[in-house]
């Protein structure tokens, strides 16, 4: 994944464009692709922000993680539950959710789906 261009860069960009220069000229002129800088003039004309958004993290796990105490309670109640019983219940309840995330949840709660002898 690529990084975002420096503060320093959208700061100058900005300045430009304070100063009466287009998006696209201004781009021109600091070397930016006519998309970046037309998307930046946008941003600042109706955000006021030349800073980038954060970039990567996990951004599902909170819709399930909302739902934790109901699919921890499940695997409490029958630790032989399978995954697809869960995303069942889930469903029932109209949660969406699969296998995978359900499995990802169990796991950063200290739970493991392997049998144990």
């Amino acid at each position: 994944m690529g990084k975002p261009y420096s503060k320093d860069l959208r700061e100058r960009f900005v300045a430009l464009l304070e100063a009466g220069a287009s998006a696209s000229g201004a781009g021109k002129q600091l070397l930016v692709a006519r998309s970046t800088a037309t998307r930046w003039g946008a941003i600042w004309t109706m955000e006021k922000r030349c800073e980038a958004l954060p970039m990567g993290g996990d951004r599902r796990s909170a819709y399930l993680e909302k739902h934790s105490a109901f699919i921890l309670s499940r695997v409490e109640e029958k630790p032989d539950i399978f995954l697809h019983e869960i995303v069942a219940e889930l469903a029932s309840r109209d949660i969406i959710a699969s296998e995978n995330a359900v499995c990802r949840l169990l796991f950063r709660h200290g739970i493991t789906r392997k049998k144990r002898p």
